[in-house]
């Protein structure tokens, strides 16, 4: 049970509550979502941190090879970057949902 607690404190938005002595752990479903959430966005940051840049230059790439081709249009990169941003919450939390209504004590028992 000990190595069970180790690794239960480990993991990012579970948190320890004691009761009747004994160390319980547990996460609400606000906290489950919160942590697919957060995981599907870090991957949506990395994913605009190396594509802006890669587009920017595209961009200028084309507009040196066309003509009457602008550098980079700010509207329709920001318009692209909210569109990722509403595909990935979609895309994540229709599984968020699913983990977080879960039954933890089902859900360990069936690994």
């Amino acid at each position: 049970m000990t190595r069970l607690r180790r690794i239960c404190g480990a993991l990012p938005g579970t948190t320890e509550r004691l009761s009747h002595g004994e160390p319980t752990f547990f996460a609400g479903r606000r906290d489950v979502i919160r942590l697919v959430l957060r995981g599907a966005f870090q991957r949506v940051a990395v994913g605009l941190l190396l594509g802006i840049p890669l587009a920017i230059g595209a961009g200028r790439l084309m507009a040196a090879r066309l003509y009457q081709v602008g550098s980079w249009d700010p509207v329709s990169l920001s318009i692209a970057v909210g569109a990722l941003a509403a595909c990935a919450f979609v895309a994540a939390i229709v599984p968020a949902a699913r983990a977080a209504a879960l039954d933890p004590t089902t859900a360990l028992r069936t690994e």
